[in-house]
């Protein structure tokens, strides 16, 4: 004997069905996230048990000042959690410095036989001050849950509070013990060296430091080590070399020019930095730099020495009213509107040698006449970067004098 056939079975029955169905999800998709915003249900680790996050730290009390780095696991299992996911309730500044976090690689783990999806995230951190740090953020994240019915498919998000496990940081201090006098401030590992140019020079010349540490990230308020001055030589500041300098890379350069024939090498160059790892200070020299000096070559011009800030102390550096090379095109014209180009007289009984370099000893790219008229398009501490019709380069500051340009 046949049984009857269940009412969900019927024709009409599925029509009644598949028409609540429809409705049902079209209702979702216009109040339900308005009510998850107005009343969102916050989630407990007991209500989500595969779902919960923890921080950790790829060491073991660092050192204050010293870069390290934190790790954010988020594990699921079981859910459909939404990528996005926000954190709040960081330590403030002050405290801890945090870097930008960066997504890492997806993986899979095993715990007490269940299977977890991991994403991690890491960034660089930084402590300034010694002491403990609490680190307890919250994380919130988004439920997906797909339903399908026939050929429409049903998605609800669901907002939720991540569990995060708290993690106890401990900020050691720099210990006092072994504490050179010059100590740099800097905390990590790093390497020093140090290189001059050129080596082989004349009375006047400038000589070029340059210094690369490689390494952790360097204190913000940093003072690189330098060659002080000393008898017998002229020494301007270390300063950064922004574009050669990267996030393991600084760089830095100093102008030294010897006045003295008798000076028989530049002194060295000491580097101190806490090394966190050994913890133990330690000190890097680079140097002394031996000079070689030419006696059968004399520099011509006037030791290096810093312009005054008066224009009539020094003519070739006293503004113009009209810088504008009428024998140019409109947008030269144009640019030497915009960029305050200054046109310049070259002065003298001979030819003047235009360089690669601010410096006697460069490169030499081609030569000049008395009455030449060039523009002056920037400037260093006794020379002046030049174009003219043959190129750039630089020049003397001293063997030139304004021009005043007539108007276009």
């Amino acid at each position: 004997m046949k049984q009857p056939k269940p009412f969900g079975e019927s024709l009409a029955a599925m029509r009644i069905c598949h028409l609540v169905k429809v409705l049902g999800a079209t209702c979702c998709r216009v109040w339900l996230p308005t009510l998850l915003l107005v009343t969102p249900p916050a989630l407990s680790a007991a209500d989500l048990p595969a779902l919960f996050a923890r921080f950790s730290a790829d060491r073991e009390g660092p050192y204050a000042g010293e870069s390290f780095q934190l790790t954010l696991a988020i594990h699921i299992s079981g859910v459909n959690l939404d990528k996005p996911v926000a954190i709040t309730g960081l330590p403030a500044t002050d405290q801890l410095l945090l870097g930008p976090f960066q997504e890492l690689p997806i993986e899979t783990v095993t715990l007490e036989g269940r299977s977890y999806e991991v994403r991690k995230f890491r960034c660089r951190a930084e402590a300034k001050n010694a002491g403990s740090i609490a680190l307890t953020p919250a994380l919130q994240g988004t439920l997906i849950q797909e339903t399908r019915s026939y050929f429409f498919v049903q998605r609800q998000q669901r907002p939720v509070m991540i569990p995060v496990q708290p993690l106890p940081l401990v900020i050691r201090p720099l210990p006092d013990a072994g504490k050179p006098a010059g100590f740099s401030g800097a905390v990590g590992r790093f390497s020093f060296h140090a290189s001059i140019a050129p080596q082989e020079v004349a009375v006047g010349d400038l000589i070029t430091v340059t210094l690369r540490i490689e390494g952790e990230k360097l204190p913000d308020l940093f003072v690189p080590p330098r060659i002080p001055e000393g008898p017998g030589l002229r020494t301007y500041e270390m300063k950064p070399v922004p574009e050669e300098t990267s996030g393991i890379q600084h760089v830095f350069r100093q102008t030294v020019v010897p006045i003295d024939p008798s000076v028989p090498a530049l002194p060295a160059i000491t580097f101190t930095f806490f090394d966190a790892r050994a913890g133990l200070y330690r000190t890097l020299t680079a140097g002394p730099f031996p000079l070689t000096f030419h006696s059968e070559r004399v520099n011509v011009q006037p030791i290096y020495a810093p312009p005054t800030p008066s224009a009539t102390t020094n003519p070739a550096l006293a503004p113009t009213p009209s810088p504008v090379h009428r024998t140019g095109g409109w947008f030269e014209r144009l640019s030497n509107i915009l960029l305050r180009r200054q046109p310049i007289t070259i002065s003298g009984d001979r030819d003047l040698i235009v360089r690669l370099a601010p410096s006697d000893s460069a490169k030499a790219l081609f030569t000049l006449t008395p009455g030449s008229t060039v523009y002056r398009e920037s400037s260093v501490e006794g020379w002046i970067r030049i174009s003219s019709q043959d190129g750039i380069g630089w020049i003397p500051a001293l063997p030139t004098v304004p021009t005043n340009a007539p108007a276009p």
